[in-house]
């Protein structure tokens, strides 16, 4: 057996905006960024990425999205918090056979 735990960051952990845009060969763009703040009270971090490649050949890009939200709530010791996580992504690879004539 085993067990594993996840911490995610959050308005109270984290504060700060940053991003983060590149591109490359072959029609590759990427670009992300993270935000979070708190009042004491409430919190709320919020971040997400995008990749787009065109692909090294030819009909083979492909696209990916992801996105995380966190709000949170802390009174004395009690936390509440609820998050969102949302994933895209669509790969266009098309096949390509050579039969023998």
């Amino acid at each position: 057996g085993g067990s594993l735990a996840l911490e995610f960051k959050n308005g109270f952990t984290y504060q700060g905006t940053e991003a983060e845009a590149g591109a490359g060969s072959f029609g590759r763009y990427k670009g992300s960024f993270q935000t979070g703040f708190n009042d004491g009270k409430h919190s709320m971090y919020v971040a997400g990425n995008y990749l787009r490649d065109g692909g090294w050949r030819d009909f083979s890009p492909s696209r990916l999205g992801q996105g995380f939200a966190d709000f949170g709530w802390r009174d004395a010791y009690p936390e509440v918090a609820r998050w969102y996580a949302a994933f895209s992504q669509r790969p266009a690879m098309k096949m390509t056979w050579a039969l023998p004539s």
